[in-house]
């Protein structure tokens, strides 16, 4: 098993496809102006529970 970062470090990541609607910060969902989105291929740098949901369902890999 591979261990799992803790979730407000930053990582290191890859999409795998074309992403929508990643809420970068707390607070509500509906608030547009945190949402990011996310090319396949492209490295982002990011915190990890942002991204958490993603990584798990493979969607995400980690660098």
């Amino acid at each position: 098993m591979v261990p799992e970062p803790l979730l407000d470090t930053f990582v290191l990541c890859r999409s795998k496809e074309y992403l929508t609607g990643i809420q970068l910060e707390d607070g509500p969902v509906d608030d547009r102006s945190k949402l990011f989105e996310m090319e396949p291929g492209v490295l982002y740098f990011i915190c990890y529970k942002s991204i958490k949901a993603l990584v798990e369902s493979g969607k995400i890999d980690l660098l």
